[in-house]
């Protein structure tokens, strides 16, 4: 276990509960069975999807089909078709939406470390919350995310998820340490964090699944002060890009709504 790991998973916030979550290994088998689900119904869905990229006074919107796949060796990969043929899809840069569901796949437990978090209320249901971190080395698209995963109490199906690459949950670690310390220290002192954190939300019901309807990633400075044993401080977002999920349309994979061409 890398020394982030476990910082990681000593850090992770202790919940009151509403009641006790079940043992960490029952969950875990629980929701490996439903990310199995979303891979067995990889490419029999789409939906439209909606980007808003903000920087600055700048904004820019694009608009796709949006489509998953898993190919016959296990690689997932997204598939946009652009609304508009004129916007370049190899221009946004935005968040793989379903690898949060499958970060808990059996197989990435070597390379995946969790822990039970406690039990909350997530979108108006009782949620068990795990954290997740890397096990090891950190590897691009395997281990490369650390957060907190809410998933249904009754089904196991994800509801939230909150995260942060391991270099910005380093960040995250240091801005909470200064706010908790802020008041203590004598005398004037200002200083500045900038933390980007991705927030995913599963709201859509359909065919057994939860599916995402919004992804939202910022980029937020906060400029913490203390002076003379009070302290505050004011953020800032920097920059913010918003993934929106609508019209999810199931179809049968014989079907010709299969053929999907990419732009």
């Amino acid at each position: 276990m890398t020394a982030l790991s476990i910082v990681w998973l000593l850090s992770a916030p202790i919940v009151s509960n509403a009641g006790d979550p079940p043992p960490l290994d029952q969950t875990l088998a629980a929701i490996a069975g439903a990310a199995n689900h979303y891979s067995a119904q990889a490419l029999r869905f789409t939906s439209d999807e909606k980007i808003v990229l903000k920087r600055g006074s700048g904004t820019a919107t694009h608009r796709f089909r949006h489509i998953y796949v898993v190919d016959d060796h296990g690689k997932h990969s997204e598939l946009r078709a652009p609304v508009n043929r004129r916007q370049n899809v190899d221009a946004v840069r935005v968040t793989s939406v379903y690898n949060w569901i499958f970060l808990f796949e059996s197989e990435r437990r070597r390379y995946v470390e969790y822990a039970s978090v406690g039990v909350e209320q997530r979108l108006g249901r009782e949620a068990i919350g795990v954290s997740f971190g890397p096990r090891g080395d950190v590897q691009p698209g395997l281990n490369d995310w650390c957060g907190v995963a809410w998933f249904d109490r009754e089904t196991f199906l994800p509801l939230v998820v909150e995260a942060w690459t391991p270099e910005e949950y380093t960040q995250k670690l240091e801005l909470d340490e200064r706010l908790a310390t802020a008041a203590d220290q004598s005398g004037r002192s200002r200083t500045t964090h900038t933390v980007t954190s991705v927030r995913a939300e599963f709201r859509e019901e359909r065919n057994g699944l939860r599916l995402p309807t919004r992804v939202t990633l910022r980029e937020t400075r906060f400029v913490v002060w203390s002076r003379n044993g009070t302290s505050g401080y004011r953020e800032e977002t920097l920059a913010s890009a918003k993934q929106l999920y609508t019209n999810y349309r199931f179809y049968d994979v014989d079907t010709e709504e299969t053929e999907f061409t990419p732009g």
